[in-house]
């Protein structure tokens, strides 16, 4: 059963679906914010945009969210200084100043009406054990440009060991925040079309136009942008390249003394604390946690249970106004999706797979270009079949780099396989794990197993799957029968 978020019953009246054929120059599939962003943009470059929504506007994960708009995450800079490097890190806060500053320039400049207010953000340990990481998180968010301070007094209403506080972030209404931006983007020409379900996208040709096929009528379009929290096309291996958590809130009367910052726990169990204003204009506390992989909790209704007996011990409250809960895709490697479709014209499809469970990161900003303003780049209103076509040299150095990100095209160790039939032994030697299955064809080469001993990969120095590799069945050598009168 789904409950319906304190913010979910503020959208606007919901649009007509899709009654006829459209040619557009952008499809948006997903009315979220990514989407809705893009659209945006998009249609005030000049572009015709369609943007289609299964079912209401903010159904996803953007109408369930805690709605902080924060580059203080946790302990997200450290971890990904130690995944990535502090160039990805720096460009990573970069990304997000400017998503924060283009949503306070739609406030501002565009007179969106959606409850925007600064606030100082927090990230605190329950105790001292885990102060450590909260220093590691400190010196990778200033090495990344970001003003974060380490403070042992915060204005929680309970003992806490200390903080990272970073002054000057802000949190939302994200709903009516998203009513604004549908009506800047219909404003700019942006079309939007609700209760709208996409199936498909085909590609023709490389360079004719994109099917973005629903369940009644089809659009044409030069450019698709998938915004849908985790991209619904197979190709990609995206659902094994993003985790699905859930998570849970539940509001209440907000305490004397409540805390006016916007607050994350650092180690278990993990709390994310906000105020927010009521329907009938009483202060409420947003209490959030207990989040779990999708699937391995049977007891959901504990989790919500473990947020109130919390609540009661810790800040005296034990009435509850208002539960729900929400679901993120969280990217393995810890940063958001923006990739190219494969297959023909995938140059020309873009999906986007993100997590909004610690702040906004939208798919903006001109230091970190997000899909809008890729798109929005060279996009014409010319057909893709009028753009020049690239010449000899280019098309040779574009092979280069293919076959450079290919590598050999049969590793030594598939040639086992001839080897054995002809009984010299394979140049690699025989797989320890028998004969390849396939028909004989290159496993590594067609990036669904490694050979034996590798972890499997997406490509040559991709990101790590996590998987183990799967046992192939053991086939022995045929022996001929025995003939009467030898051996």
């Amino acid at each position: 059963m789904t409950r319906p978020s304190l913010w979910i019953d503020g959208r606007r009246p919901a649009t007509a679906a899709l009654a006829e054929r459209l040619s557009v120059d952008v499809a948006v599939i997903g009315a979220g914010i990514t989407g809705l962003t893009a659209a945006v943009q998009l249609a005030r470059a000049g572009c015709r945009v369609a943007v289609l929504e299964n079912r209401r506007l903010a159904s996803g994960a953007t109408g369930f969210t805690t709605a902080k708009i924060s580059l203080l995450q946790g302990a997200r800079y450290r971890q990904l200084q130690r995944d990535h490097g502090p160039a990805v890190t720096e460009g990573y806060a970069a990304a997000n100043t400017d998503a924060a500053d283009w949503i306070r320039q739609r406030v501002r400049s565009d007179g969106v009406n959606c409850g925007h207010e600064h606030r100082t953000a927090l990230t605190w340990a329950h105790d001292r054990t885990s102060m450590a990481q909260l220093e590691e998180e400190v010196e990778a968010a200033q090495a990344a440009g970001v003003d974060a301070r380490l403070v042992t007094e915060t204005d929680l209403p309970f003992p806490v060991a200390g903080g990272v506080q970073l002054a000057d972030q802000a949190q939302f209404d994200p709903v009516a925040y998203l009513n604004g931006l549908a009506g800047l983007a219909e404003a700019a020409g942006a079309m939007l079309h609700e209760h709208t379900r996409v199936k498909a996208v085909q590609t023709a040709s490389r360079s004719g136009p994109l099917r973005v096929l629903t369940d009644t009528l089809e659009v044409s379009a030069d450019h698709v942008l998938v915004c849908t929290g985790v991209p619904f096309m197979d190709r990609g291996l995206f659902f094994a390249r993003m985790e699905p958590v859930r998570s849970y809130l539940i509001a209440v009367p907000a305490p004397r003394g409540a805390p006016r910052s916007m607050s994350i726990s650092v180690d278990e169990p993990v709390r994310s604390l906000r105020t927010t204003p009521g329907a009938d204009g009483e202060e409420l506390l947003l209490v959030g946690g207990s989040s779990h992989t999708v699937g391995r909790r049977a007891d959901t209704e504990g989790a919500y249970q473990a947020l109130e007996d919390w609540t009661a011990e810790v800040l005296g409250v034990a009435e509850v106004r208002a539960t729900w809960s929400t679901q993120d895709y969280v990217p393995l490697r810890r940063l958001d999706l923006v990739v190219a479709r494969s297959g023909p014209g995938r140059h020309r499809v873009r999906q986007v797979g993100h997590d909004e469970r610690h702040g906004r990161r939208l798919p903006v900003g001109r230091r970190c270009p997000g899909p809008a303003s890729r798109l929005g780049r060279g996009l014409r209103r010319r057909s893709p079949r009028s753009r020049p076509q690239a010449g000899p040299a280019d098309q040779a150095q574009r092979r280069g780099r293919r076959a450079a990100r290919q590598g050999p095209v049969r590793p030594a160790w598939t040639t086992a396989r001839a080897g054995r039939r002809s009984g010299r032994g394979g140049a690699g030697g025989a797989p320890p794990h028998g004969r390849l299955p396939l028909g004989g064809r290159d496993l590594c080469r067609e990036r669904h197993l490694s050979p034996p001993g590798r972890s499997p990969q997406l490509e040559p120095g991709g990101a790590q799957l996590g998987l183990s590799p799967p046992r192939l069945p053991l086939r022995r050598p045929r022996r001929s029968p025995a003939r009467p009168g030898r051996g």
